[in-house]
């Protein structure tokens, strides 16, 4: 009885050793492949296509500062979706990537006023065609005053979230809808 029961499982260990030595294939395989011309189209077809989406639909971003606070943190990274506007234009209350110098620096902004809209700020207080409005991502208070101005078609009015930094330190205001280069996907 005990030669039986070591000749099964001499029998059984073959066959798991030939299985572990095609698995171990496999992973070599595909770890370290046979380069080859049909591994390098492969190589240049997936470097091509991974930089097309990199470049035209999903951009990485690093927020630096803190004129979004609390919604976005200074060096939190995110991802800008380029194609978010493609059919439709940004509305007050998104989230957008807008280029003001020259598409060398983007900057995340809220949308406030579009187009033919009048903005002001009294006393910390947005006003968007003469009514104050209710900004729920606005944590603290601030004492920004800005005379009233209309913003001309085809343009949209940004600003930061963080108020309570001084009004001349923000870069905020008035640009043209192709300025805006996608929105955050999160």
């Amino acid at each position: 009885m005990p030669a039986d029961s070591c000749h099964i499982a001499c029998a059984e260990a073959p066959g798991e050793t030939q299985r572990a030595r095609r698995m171990s294939g496999r992973l070599r395989q595909f770890f370290l492949p046979k380069i080859d011309r049909r591994y390098l189209l492969r190589l240049v077809t997936v470097a091509a296509v991974t930089c097309a989406i990199l470049m035209f639909v999903l951009t990485p971003i690093r927020i630096k500062g803190c004129s979004m606070a609390p919604t976005y943190r200074d060096g939190q990274l995110n991802i800008c979706f380029r194609l978010r506007y493609l059919f439709s234009d940004p509305r007050p209350g998104d989230l957008v990537l807008v280029s003001f110098v020259r598409g060398r620096a983007m900057y995340l902004k809220r949308v406030v006023a579009v187009g033919g809209d009048t903005v002001a700020f009294q006393n910390g207080t947005l006003l968007i065609n003469g009514q104050e409005t209710d900004e729920p991502y606005v944590a603290d208070l601030c004492d920004w005053n800005l005379p009233s101005r209309r913003i001309e078609p085809g343009h949209i009015y940004v600003v930061g979230d963080n108020r309570s930094m001084p009004i001349g330190s923000q870069s905020f205001g008035s640009a043209n809808i192709k300025r805006v280069k996608g929105a955050p996907l999160w």
